[in-house]
């Protein structure tokens, strides 16, 4: 039965490295759900999207960076948002260039180790996610 009340989301998470640290974005005070929440960067998939297209268009409007997504995603797991179920598909993206530009989703961001991360975000799930693509060993193309 497809009842039009639950909506199911897909969305992604990219997990930016930079040298030893990652990319950590504040959620802004007016996002209806976890507002103020330190996460990492992430958004919903568009209905018909390619998640690895989506994953790369979130990284451009949120933070401007220019990156490196891998291809293939480190994780996925379900969560809720706003009651409705979720499935987050995670990437690890290779930091290449440019400066962090805020969008109007967030409030603040940081270069943080993952002890940093771990001690200010009350994503758990997302914690663990986050270890599986920092174990990634890759190696940055210049």
């Amino acid at each position: 039965m497809n009842d039009d009340s639950e909506k199911f989301v897909v969305a992604v998470i990219a997990v930016i490295v930079k040298e030893d640290k990652f990319l950590i974005m504040k959620r802004s005070a007016k996002k209806i759900a976890g507002p103020n929440i330190w996460e990492t960067l992430s958004g919903r998939v568009d209905l018909g999207e390619d998640p690895y297209e989506a994953v790369k268009r979130e990284i451009l409007e949120e933070c401007s960076l220019e990156v490196e997504v891998e291809k293939r995603p480190v994780d996925l797991y379900m969560s809720k948002r706003l009651g409705s179920p979720m499935l987050l598909i995670v990437y690890r993206a290779n930091y290449l260039s440019k400066e962090v530009v805020l969008s109007e989703e967030h409030s603040a961001y940081k270069w943080a180790s993952i002890e940093e991360f771990e001690a200010i975000t009350p994503l758990k799930r997302l914690v663990v996610a986050v270890k599986k693509a920092l174990e990634l060993d890759v190696e940055v193309r210049p």
